[in-house]
């Protein structure tokens, strides 16, 4: 329970302290405000809000209207049309919150008719811009980490459905739209021919309110330094929504165009506002832009192996040998990663080479790649974990892409100019993760090119670790700087939150079964002793089967006979 008598001692005891023991004077208002008071709880927190936050400190001047329903009723809603134009003479007005009633509430308050909503009634008296602003306080973060900055929805006050004229179709007939001129000009338009009963409604507004509306969106945007969007369904509605479309435009290219353009921060804002405006002849042009995006992925994806290796030499060695020990390969047991497990991977990164390979033994050159992949030769094995190690970086770079504003926004600035005409922004932002993604994959073909190249690359990227830029990519230009490569042990690696292409294959070596992992070392092994002259060595000839045996004999109780439990793991070669 709040304590008033409490909270206004405070109130006055904060008075004194700022004013050094003296009593403060309070802020003075020239200009009354107009009060509109509202239904329920909101009467009780708006006396609150004035009576211990406000009178306080402020020589308070309003000129009241009671909008709660009951004295709407009373008035037969003549004090919501009192409040809008004294809002008109004033420039500033609080309303709280009020009761639209539906059906169910006419007896509820006793109702003689069910009255309008009375910010539709008091929009239309002002013929404004309902502008639904954030209130950013500190400490109350928003749950998209990265936005930064106020998102504004501006709304049109005047017209549609809240003027709007509706019937209840009785039955079969026809619903038509009719405009009679002044001068007895008429225009006709069929709205629907009913078969049965139905309803319809008829809306307006007024090309005066719509331009009022677009210098207030503008105005706004200006005064808050906010990128200003616009949004319509003129694709569906061709005259109504069209209209608004082009009076924005019409407005902007006369009056605020140059405005604009003298603050920086509005370049992209400007190229917003006129990608709605690009007429649908050039939309064949942009779709061609957006198929040659497409393309360059597909380049990048067809070629990645010859983008990676450019330049790297790779080994050509190959096997064709029968009866090596990776044909026994049956079953796919379930992988465990456990303690056993990791153990065995350092084994196997320890004993055996990887690229480039240190020409230790003939054979395979790439052993470790093989235990991975299994294929037959050093450069399918090279190919496959360009492909393995490019998915894992792909992922990683999308979530840096969509976590970063300033990237994201390069790649919705190229969506717009490419899919803007649309007037669509789900199109939009459908082809920006689409750019998105290409970028991330062409960034994907760099960090594995660095892999290669021995350099080392951040696990989580941050703006300092990402090397390609959206112009080189869709230039196809894969070229980085090398300046910033580093060289650090594995202890340090770990620490700066980096990986070399040894710790990408001992990650790539845990995803693999142990059972497969098991039969493609012993190939690994078999080959190692072939090449050393061993031609006919296999160890199917040399291991038949392995068995263990491990006997539990509890100890004797007066509840359990004493029994022994045998626990037999048999493990052989040859399937």
């Amino acid at each position: 329970m709040i304590n008033n008598n409490k909270l206004k001692i405070t109130a006055r005891q904060q008075i004194k302290r700022n004013a050094g023991g003296m009593t403060m004077s309070k802020i003075q208002m020239t200009t009354p405000l107009v009060e509109m008071d509202g239904d329920e709880m909101t009467r009780i927190l708006w006396k609150m809000i004035k009576d211990e936050l406000l009178l306080p400190f402020i020589d308070l001047k309003t000129e009241y209207y009671d909008l709660g329903l009951e004295h709407r009723n009373e008035t037969n809603d003549q004090v919501t049309f009192d409040s809008a134009e004294a809002t008109k003479k004033y420039k500033v007005a609080v309303k709280c919150a009020t009761i639209t009633p539906n059906a169910a509430r006419m007896p509820e308050y006793n109702l003689k008719e069910m009255w309008k909503s009375p910010n539709g009634t008091i929009r239309a008296i002002l013929d404004g811009t309902v502008f639904r602003a954030p209130i950013v306080v500190k400490g109350i973060e928003p749950c998209v980490k990265n936005w930064k900055k106020p998102i504004t929805i501006a709304r049109h006050a005047y017209g549609d459905v809240y003027k709007n004229t509706e019937i209840k179709v009785p039955g079969p007939g026809k619903v038509e739209l009719v405009y009679t001129g002044d001068d007895g000009t008429q225009i006709k338009e069929l709205v629907h021919k009913y078969d049965g009963p139905g309803v319809a409604q008829g809306i307006h507004n007024l090309c005066g309110s719509i331009e009022s509306f677009a210098r207030s969106c503008f105005n706004y945007a200006l005064d808050t330094k906010q990128d200003l969007w616009f949004a319509t369904k003129d694709t569906i509605s061709k005259k109504y929504d069209h209209t608004f479309k082009d009076i924005f435009q019409e407005i902007f290219d006369a009056e605020y165009k140059e405005k604009f353009e003298q603050v920086s921060e509005y370049a992209e804002s400007i190229k917003i506002i006129n990608f709605t405006a690009v007429e649908s002849e050039n939309s064949q042009q942009n779709k061609q832009r957006l198929n040659e995006i497409k393309s360059l992925g597909k380049r990048f994806s067809n070629g990645i192996s010859g983008l990676v290796l450019d330049g790297i030499t790779v080994s050509d060695a190959s096997f064709n040998y029968e009866g090596l020990a990776q044909e026994y390969i049956s079953g796919n047991r379930s992988r465990k990663i456990n303690t056993q497990t990791l153990m065995y991977d350092l084994y196997i990164m320890d004993t055996f080479d990887t690229f480039p390979g240190k020409n230790r033994y003939g054979g395979l050159k790439y052993p470790v790649e093989y235990i991975i992949c299994g294929q037959n030769s050093d450069r399918d094995n090279i190919n496959s974990i360009i492909l393995k190690l490019s998915a894992v970086r792909e992922a990683v770079n999308m979530a840096y892409l969509v976590t970063n504003g300033e990237k994201r926004s390069e790649a919705f600035a190229l969506a717009s100019s490419i899919a803007g005409f649309t007037g669509n922004l789900l199109v939009v932002k459908a082809v920006q993760y689409i750019i998105m993604g290409i970028w991330s994959y062409a960034e994907s073909i760099v960090d594995v090119r660095r892999l290669f190249e021995g350099d080392e690359i951040a696990v989580i990227k941050n703006d300092n670790d990402w090397k390609l830029s959206l112009k080189n990519m869709l230039a196809g230009n894969l070229k980085y700087d090398k300046a910033d490569s580093e060289k650090n042990s594995r202890a340090e690696r770990i620490l700066k939150g980096r990986a070399d292409y040894n710790d990408y294959l001992e990650l790539l070596l845990h995803s693999v079964s142990e059972n497969i992992k098991n039969y493609r070392t012993m190939t690994a092994m078999e080959l190692r002793i072939i090449d050393m002259g061993k031609t006919g060595f296999r160890m199917k000839d040399y291991i038949y089967e392995a068995r263990i045996q491990v006997n539990v004999l509890p100890k004797a109780d007066r509840r359990i006979n004493a029994k022994e439990y045998i626990r037999q793991v048999k493990y052989s070669y040859i399937s």
